[in-house]
């Protein structure tokens, strides 16, 4: 997991306790991070029926101008975040999912996000995708198109048991 702040003067942690999209504030905008899923077991050329994060809510947010979207990194095995550089030089699919106008979040409340099938399936349609690579999805506002407010989800340092889930359900030919 890793938070990254793209506004102001910038910013990146390695153990944030939650997973920001949004806006904060005028010196705090383009909230988004990444989430790296560790093992991912589904069969290469496998065929995605549903792909999706559910995320639990770590604070309430109750304005609905969150505009944020989800990417994949562009890669069969995704390596661990490390720095801001490694971080901010990942190659993305240019494809992306839309999550706007989220709902208010309540509290250890859990959300799903909009379905992400065509990020994985290009993924693990890959010749080289191999049974239990790492996933890294992106989840962020950097394109700075929410107003005065964000969500935050729990990363894996904010709860072993409320960190952000890919739920995938795939069937093999």
């Amino acid at each position: 997991y890793v938070s990254f702040n793209a506004g102001g003067t910038g910013s990146l942690s390695l153990t944030n306790t939650g997973q920001f999209a949004g806006y904060a504030s005028a010196s705090v905008n383009k909230l988004g991070g990444g989430m790296r899923f560790l093992s991912v077991a589904i069969p290469a050329a496998a065929v995605i029926d549903c792909a999706y994060l559910i995320l639990t809510a770590n604070g309430d947010a109750d304005l609905d101008t969150v505009n944020s979207k989800l990417r994949i990194e562009d890669i069969t095995d995704s390596s661990t975040f490390s720095t801001y550089a490694n971080y901010s030089a990942r190659t993305k699919l240019s494809t992306t999912v839309s999550w706007n106008a989220i709902v208010h979040w309540t509290q250890d409340t859990e959300y799903t996000s909009p379905d992400v099938t065509t990020l994985i399936q290009t993924i693990v349609d890959r010749l080289n995708w191999v049974s239990g690579g790492d996933i890294s999805i992106f989840w962020d506002d950097h394109d700075g198109n929410s107003v005065g407010t964000f969500r935050v989800a729990y990363s894996w340092n904010g709860s072993a048991t409320k960190c952000p889930v890919l739920y995938i359900e795939y069937h093999t030919i």
